[in-house]
């Protein structure tokens, strides 16, 4: 009666809980009794077993907390880093408008850019203008693929 007082178990009882309780509580009960209910329904001590499943729901339930809390914090971590890389991005932008920009070579100065190129094609590789097919501007766009400039060999005949 007192466990019922204590919602332990309820009046009237079913045997299997009653003997499960019993069991839980460690009082002594007839076997034949145990054996009789057994028979016709199994006798688990629901609350034992209501105890444990509740024990890992809420350990799972930390854990899960536990890591939503860390995503929270990487995700945090991650914004703080974005925010200072924005806030790096104003100073360059004014740095790079600040840069001189390069103004297109006038007529004048292209003349005067070819004239040193061709002088160094035919001081520095011996290039004959008059030999029809020479086989120099082809090592000229050798040299410039091995500085890592790619130049067509034909851009270099014209």
């Amino acid at each position: 009666m007192r466990a019922a007082q204590w919602k332990q178990l309820y009046d009237p009882v079913l045997p299997t809980i009653f003997l499960a309780w019993a069991k839980r509580t460690e009082i002594d009960v007839p076997t034949a009794l145990v054996d009789e209910v057994a028979k016709r329904d199994r006798i688990a001590d629901w609350k034992s077993l209501f105890d444990e499943l509740k024990a890992v729901h809420q350990e799972k339930e930390r854990a899960w907390r536990g890591f939503l809390w860390a995503k929270d914090r990487r995700a945090a971590s991650l914004q703080d880093h974005v925010c200072k890389l924005e806030a790096r991005i104003p100073p360059m932008a004014a740095q790079q408008q600040s840069k001189p920009t390069e103004k297109p070579l006038g007529t004048r100065e292209r003349d005067t850019l070819l004239k040193i190129i061709i002088g160094m094609a035919l001081a520095g590789y011996k290039y004959d203008p008059a030999l029809s097919r020479s086989p120099i501007p082809q090592e000229i766009a050798d040299d410039l693929a091995q500085q890592g400039v790619a130049v067509d060999v034909d851009t270099v005949r014209k």
